[in-house]
């Protein structure tokens, strides 16, 4: 009888124990390196260079801020809870925001979606393990429309990474290589890096191409023809 006893209370014990831990393993799936609550804010800087024909020069720079405002919630027809995000832009230097521009994120228990107009992505997945890859792209249709997307495959570079973006310094990152693919005439590429109760805190961008009969050896800052090369930093959030 003792014996009963003493084996009902060890493995009572040990369920007890093994839930706990599966628990705390469960526990953090980095939801938090995308905050979705309502009021929460972002500003960044945008530093942007764009080349076209019709410019003096063939390039132009242009400076930018944008706020993205989490606004609001609804069900989807999926009875899943979509957050609609209010983004403003304004020269920098500039005293008023126009806009907004809404764009909507969905948070599922493995993935973040993310749509404006007719771009849908999935820029993170759950929980963030380094070396994890997926499409980030697979809603979008492999036209030439969306031709800048079509070699993306994201990977995370590094999780819960000590970074120091200048203005400031931040101890959990994730690092997302989104897309690094080039030829003779195009260069793509796209990395973002998030940190945690923050949400995105930088992006960078290339999607560049040559049009030309005589393909110079020369960095793509130089010899690119059409396209644009954005660099996307935060300034602050609340």
């Amino acid at each position: 009888m003792m014996k009963n006893k003493i084996l009902i209370s060890l493995l009572a014990l040990w369920a007890f124990t093994s839930c706990t831990r599966l628990s705390d393993f469960q526990l953090d799936r980095g939801y938090d390196y995308y905050p979705l609550d309502i009021g929460h804010t972002i500003v960044y800087e945008i530093d942007s260079v764009i080349y076209s024909p019709l410019l003096a020069g063939g390039r132009d720079t242009f400076h930018w801020e944008l706020k993205v405002l989490i606004a609001d919630t609804f069900r989807d027809a999926e009875g899943r809870t979509v957050h609609l995000a209010e983004e403003y832009r304004r020269r920098k230097g500039a005293s008023f925001w126009e806009g907004p521009e809404i764009t909507m994120l969905v948070r599922t228990p493995q993935r973040l979606e993310y749509q404006a107009n007719n771009i849908r992505l999935i820029p993170f997945v759950f929980p963030p393990v380094k070396g994890t890859q997926w499409d980030g792209a697979a809603f979008l249709p492999d036209n030439d429309t969306f031709a800048f997307y079509r070699s993306w495959n994201n990977v995370f570079l590094a999780v819960d990474e000590a970074y120091d973006l200048g203005t400031n310094s931040f101890a959990k990152t994730a690092h997302v290589l989104e897309s690094d693919d080039e030829n003779l005439l195009e260069y793509h590429y796209s990395e973002a890096r998030y940190a945690r109760d923050i949400g995105l805190i930088e992006r960078i961008q290339f999607n560049l191409k040559f049009v030309g009969s005589v393909i110079p050896n020369e960095p793509w800052e130089e010899k690119a023809t059409n396209g644009y090369i954005m660099h996307q930093r935060l300034i602050r959030y609340e």
